[in-house]
């Protein structure tokens, strides 16, 4: 049993991004806004289909957006992928969602 067991509570921080769904119809133009390089690639364990994808350069490597994912813009030119999700549990519409 420890004894100076000391639990504490922890928020959030508040964190604006500009974020938005990589899907079929917005392919060409999100891969535009984020720079990154959108290609096909095999799906796992199933090479009669190919899976649309964009590379993204990120500061610590590389993020593969799949479709579906939130492509997140922390900063100026600093962009995440984020499977849809996680991004929905962390994140929410900040007002009318307009800057």
């Amino acid at each position: 049993m420890i004894s100076n067991l000391s639990v504490c509570r922890y928020r959030r921080l508040n964190l604006d991004v500009d974020a938005i769904c990589f899907m079929q119809e917005n392919q060409v133009d999100v891969a535009d806004w984020c720079g990154g390089l959108l290609t096909v690639i095999p799906r796992e364990n199933d090479d009669s289909h190919a899976e649309l994808v964009i590379y993204i350069k990120a500061p610590n490597g590389e993020s593969i957006a799949r479709l579906g994912d939130y492509i997140i813009e922390i900063s100026d030119g600093e962009f995440y992928a984020c499977d849809p999700k996680t991004f929905h549990e962390t994140f929410e519409l900040a007002g009318d969602g307009t800057h």
